[in-house]
């Protein structure tokens, strides 16, 4: 295991003990675009760049509630302390927290977890994604081997009133994940994911995942971009049909 992996792993089991020990008794308020945030976001957030700052001095930091701390190595820590906060709030279990780090825009770590679940996902670049398992040690995910859409499922995370749905569903069987559809796709329940609303915190660590396990990742624009608000996650085998149906550039410019 990478010392890099090691470290994001470490980073996420400690904000996971914090969220688990704070949730149901946290204070929280929205802020300025009208989203929630908690005391525990801000205190983990604090925490992660803290360590941090003592063990990776020269990387810099892009985190949700912080924004960005310049480094010097050209490598970034992209943290999530807790995603989905309203679910934290809620006393729900699809909340959880992301973790990245991109060397000149290249993931070469993440972590996404679950911790009410007891669940985290991991990979490193050219090392597979791996989960952890109720039985001892851990599970090498791949993505499914579903071909056609209209044998596929598919999920999204979607801003409301957006088209993706109703285009997908009309062609494949839509199916949401309690906990994750980007979990779900890169255990192969699901066959492609959309995401429409995606800040660099989500999608950084969800790209390295999906790629990990044999999938493909493509930004609005048909590149590998982590900041243009959106991706398109597939098993690799529906890119076509997929891109085609959402009109992506990409198949654009190859046609």
């Amino acid at each position: 295991m990478s010392s890099d992996l090691e470290l994001a792993l470490r980073l996420s089991a400690y904000a996971d003990d914090r969220s688990l020990a704070a949730a149901g008794a946290v204070r929280h308020w929205r802020k300025a675009d009208r989203s929630l945030v908690t005391e525990a976001d801000l205190a983990i957030e604090r925490a992660m760049i803290a360590r941090l700052a003592f063990e990776r001095p020269a990387d810099g930091i892009l985190a949700e509630e912080s924004g960005a701390i310049e480094g010097t190595s050209g490598r970034d820590w992209i943290l999530d302390p807790i995603d989905g906060t309203a679910d934290f709030v809620a006393g729900g279990s699809c909340y959880g927290t992301h973790i990245a780090l991109s060397d000149r825009g290249r993931v070469l770590v993440a972590v996404i977890t679950r911790p009410r679940a007891r669940r985290r996902w991991w990979a490193a670049a050219g090392q597979r994604a791996w989960t952890n398992t109720s039985a001892p040690g851990n599970r090498p995910l791949h993505v499914s081997a579903v071909a056609q859409l209209h044998r596929a499922r598919v999920g999204g995370l979607l801003e409301t009133g957006s088209p993706v749905r109703n285009l997908l569903g009309a062609r494949a069987t839509w199916v949401d994940d309690k906990l994750s559809v980007v979990a779900a796709l890169i255990e192969g329940r699901i066959d492609a994911v959309v995401d429409d609303a995606g800040d660099p915190w989500d999608i950084a660590p969800a790209t390295l995942l999906v790629m990990e396990a044999g999938g493909r990742f493509t930004d609005p624009s048909g590149g590998q971009r982590l900041d243009l608000g959106g991706a398109i996650y597939t098993n690799g085998l529906l890119d076509e049909e997929v891109h085609g149906l959402l009109g992506n550039p990409r198949l654009e410019q190859e046609t």
